[in-house]
């Protein structure tokens, strides 16, 4: 799924039990590769064994691994190097997890965390993000349906046992009709019925899904938990054609079942193992350290110090929760209300490198302290140095004294009286004593842009000219901004008095270079309206903070998502959907996007129009 993305491999283990021999003896301790990455190996054998389970008979059931292994927080776990963190590996399809040392292999209920933001760090203990906006079936440029669109009020946590096909279509509207040609397909009939023993769930399963569940060589509820909804037709671009797929969320996993792929690969599991990783440690970083720790969180984790209490929970889902701050020495929570602004790092920028020293500044979206922790080994640090001893949003460090022709890995921390986080790992290599330099963002090969240092040409005879250390290419920034929001009725009586609950809307952003699974998100929640009765309108008149991305030279593509609920909740929110591509020579010499007239068929009175800002600079 997700482009459907079958190795070569996973097709040969289906040719005859001579190959399946043959490449079991091959797969026992697997080596695996991605692109021009390092080998990423098992990281211990109880995942090689729980991988070997199933790998062998189900090829592509947990691909191939996505990460090395690492340590997550995890506040009741003693399995990881310091108390409160797990070793965990993010696959394809999947994430292992090893919460007491030598203890069992467990699946994360990653669908749970990305269809409602709430992301667990212990039993009990969740802090609220925004749902992932990442596609949940198709290619990586669909922009529907992601799997913030199944945690929405569309659907419910039960149904009622049906034994008829299944012909409901999800519409990018939010609506659910039926296609009588799409029940009719052999898949799409009924299976099963499967409820969980607490009652919270209970659901459908296509004949499709519930044969491929039946025949797996081990229990199916382990690795893929209860179905969070009924399952859906929707219409989405898979390998470049609009393609019908049948799509049902589970707890662990998605399952989709795609009628025009070959035999052997119509029911697959989804990349949810990407797509949990991009959510935690890309688009929405950020996170929790082990409670009272002054440990160093290890790279590539989360290490903001908010927990949060809730009360009975199912299925690692809390029912109620307040949030609590405490500081990185573990001093008695205070409890405040709502969710607290998050603290994150951004805009990143490398500065001139040369044999002994190396500059860079980069932003955080609130006054904070900074340091950097740096060495010459990935993910082991040696020397650390304070950047900002007093609380700012601009950072800018220098480190001197280091060695020529040398790679060093970094990462950078913030720190506010209430949270602490650390960003990705980085990297430069300093220049030879007469060489360039290179520099280089490291935190996830192939996933993230590079920065390279320019060679300076003489254009008259198209030859080198001879560098310096210091000759390096500034990498530029495209900005997109969401800096106006209108609501229209077609009856002046709908806004005055007003029934929306405009205080309460928010607009999910994603931008992203095409053909590129490295989307940008962000939610933003549009303040101060003004209300004109007379002409039925309501204005937002703030701007919010931009998506950057990289200068690639190339085109992009523009997402949001806007949702106005009701002050009447009974009445379904105001969604509408906005996508626009934006070229190289748009952005580069700055612009505004307005969008069209935009209409929901479930209030079809009502439109939106949503404008940006576009623009490049350093």
């Amino acid at each position: 799924m997700s482009g459907s993305q079958r190795s070569v491999a996973s097709r040969c283990l289906m040719m005859g039990a001579a190959a399946l021999i043959l490449l079991t003896a091959l797969i026992a301790a697997p080596v695996f590769t991605r692109g021009s990455a390092a080998p990423i190996p098992f990281g211990s054998p109880a995942f090689a064994a729980q991988w070997n389970s199933i790998e062998p008979k189900v090829p592509n059931f947990w691909g191939p691994a996505y990460q090395n292994v690492f340590p997550e927080q995890y506040q009741e776990a003693a399995g990881g190097p310091t108390s409160g963190q797990r070793l965990v590996q993010y696959f394809d399809k999947a994430r292992m997890e090893q919460t007491t040392a030598n203890g069992p292999v467990t699946n994360g209920l990653l669908t749970v965390e990305l269809m409602s933001g709430n992301r667990q760090f212990g039993d009990t203990t969740f802090v609220a993000y925004p749902p992932a906006t990442i596609p949940i079936v198709g290619d990586p440029t669909n922009t529907f349906p992601t799997y913030a669109s199944f945690g929405s009020g569309a659907f419910l946590p039960k149904s009622d046992q049906t034994t008829g096909p299944n012909g409901n279509v999800y519409n990018s509207d939010g609506t659910i009709t039926v296609n009588s040609q799409l029940a009719a397909d052999p898949g799409a009939a009924f299976g099963a019925y499967q409820a969980d023993p607490g009652g919270k769930y209970a659901h459908n399963l296509p004949l499709a899904f519930s044969t491929y569940l039946a025949a797996l060589p081990v229990p199916s509820l382990p690795v893929m938990g209860f179905p969070l909804t009924e399952a859906v037709w929707v219409r989405v671009t898979l390998n470049g054609a609009p393609t019908w797929v049948l799509v049902q969320p589970f707890e662990r996993r998605v399952l989709s079942y795609t009628p025009t792929n070959p035999p052997g690969f119509q029911v697959e599991m989804g990349n949810i193992g990407q797509h949990y990783y991009q959510w935690r440690y890309l688009t929405n970083p950020g996170g929790l350290a082990a409670p009272g720790s002054t440990d160093t969180p290890a790279p590539g984790t989360e290490s903001a110090t908010m927990t949060t209490t809730t009360s009975a929970t199912t299925s690692g889902t809390p029912s109620t929760a307040t949030t609590a701050r405490t500081t990185a020495h573990g001093s008695p929570p205070v409890i405040v209300s709502g969710t607290p602004r998050l603290l994150a790092i951004s805009s990143v920028q490398l500065g001139t490198v040369t044999d002994t020293a190396f500059s860079l500044t980069f932003k955080t979206s609130l006054a904070a302290t900074s340091e950097i922790f740096y060495g010459t080994t990935s993910h082991s640090y040696t020397s650390r140095q304070d950047i900002s001893t007093t609380a700012a949003q601009d950072h800018a460090i220098t480190l001197t004294d280091l060695q020529p022709s040398t790679k060093y890995f970094f990462a950078l921390r913030a720190t506010t009286e209430s949270t602490s986080i650390q960003g990705r790992e980085n990297f430069f290599t300093t220049a030879g004593v007469t060489g360039m330099s290179t520099i280089a963002v490291s935190s996830l090969p192939t996933k993230v842009p590079t920065f390279f240092t320019a060679t300076p040409t003489d254009r008259a005879t198209n030859t080198p000219k001879s560098a310096s250390p210091s000759a390096t290419m500034q990498p530029l920034f495209i900005r997109v901004t969401l800096s106006h929001v209108v609501i229209g009725a077609g009856l002046s009586a709908q806004l005055a008095p007003s029934v929306m609950q405009l205080e309460s809307a928010t607009v999910a952003l994603s931008v992203a270079y095409d053909g590129s699974s490295n989307a940008l998100t962000d939610t933003a929640r549009p303040t101060d309206w003004v209300r004109d009765p007379t002409n039925a309108t309501a204005s937002s008149t703030t701007t919010f903070s931009p998506l950057s991305l990289t200068d690639k030279q190339t085109t992009l593509t523009l997402t949001a998502i806007a949702t106005i609920p009701f002050v009447d909740t009974s009445t379904p929110p105001l969604i509408v959907t906005f996508s626009r591509k934006i070229s190289p020579s748009e952005y580069a010499s700055g612009t505004a996007i307005t969008s069209p007239h935009l209409n929901n068929a479930r209030s079809p009175a009502y439109n939106v129009v949503l404008t940006f800002a576009v623009a490049l600079g350093e």
